[in-house]
């Protein structure tokens, strides 16, 4: 594992340094690391996906409200499925990145890891939130197994405790040898 020397909230400069347009947040909640996504990057569009079920329904009318002014503008969409139904909407290495944050189970963890990373095209970012050992959470477990799987690139996290693990996409197959 690479610990990287910044937080989540500076993913948007490396977005942008990649040259990122089009991107999903799977796990909206309120929409507040939506908001920050699209408010201080250049993406063209961020897709939000959250199924909004028993007691984070609510939070639906606080991230549309929050969000509108991005829905508006066409930036953004809001899209109320789970996150496997929801990944079924994009094509194979259609997606610049996806930042995962909805369930923290090890199997919905292992599941969001396989259906969204075909998602990401080469050289994007598969990444998502609360990389720590804590009771009950199996982000960390389950990211640990997917970073051992031939193939997949080296993890990184970013320096908070409850850190943002991402993997990006090598560009080819002779990505290693070089």
């Amino acid at each position: 594992m690479i610990r990287k020397n910044f937080s989540r909230y500076e993913l948007t400069d490396l977005i942008d340094q990649r040259k990122y347009k089009t991107g999903v947040e799977v796990g909206v909640n309120l929409g507040q690391f939506s908001y920050h996504l699209i408010k201080f990057s250049h993406l063209d569009k961020l897709y939000g996906i959250d199924a909004f079920r028993r007691k984070f329904a609510k939070c639906e009318i606080g991230a549309r409200t929050l969000l509108q002014p991005f829905i508006d503008q066409g930036r953004y969409e809001l899209i109320k499925r789970s996150s496997i139904d929801g990944s079924k909407q994009f094509v194979p290495g259609s997606l610049d990145f996806v930042y995962i944050d909805a369930a923290h189970d090890y199997q919905n963890v292992k599941e969001d890891l396989a259906a969204w990373y075909p998602l990401v095209r080469p050289g994007g970012l598969l990444c998502g939130h609360d990389y720590v050992d804590v009771y009950k959470c199996g982000v960390m477990a389950a990211v640990d197994e997917f970073a051992a799987t031939p193939g997949i690139p080296p993890l990184e996290v970013t320096r908070e405790h409850w850190g943002t693990w991402m993997f990006t996409k090598p560009v080819s197959a002779d990505y290693w040898s070089k």
